[in-house]
């Protein structure tokens, strides 16, 4: 199941988007109750973590803890002023 799990975890990660429970089990060639127990496996080792797995009408994404929002926000938001000119920003 760890082997499962990691590559769940991968998928999850390159994905950038919602991943279907259909989608990890025929990537993975597992039946639908092993992804789900490795799923299962994967979102009880991220509880504690600042990334965590979402789930939503059996589909998954990785995603940062949303108790770290403001955080995340505040670099994401600092990132993009550096990359903007003066004039830019004075436009947007």
């Amino acid at each position: 199941m760890t082997n499962l799990k990691n590559a769940i975890e991968s998928i999850l990660f390159v994905a950038g988007r919602p991943v279907l429970l259909k989608e990890l089990e025929k990537i993975t060639s597992q039946p639908k109750e092993e992804v789900l127990k490795a799923v299962a496996k994967l979102k009880s080792e991220r509880e504690n973590s600042g990334i965590v797995v979402l789930e939503q009408n059996q589909s998954y994404l990785l995603s940062t803890d949303p108790v770290n929002s403001s955080q995340v926000k505040e670099f994401l938001n600092a990132e993009l002023r550096e990359k903007l000119t003066d004039a830019a920003i004075e436009t947007l």
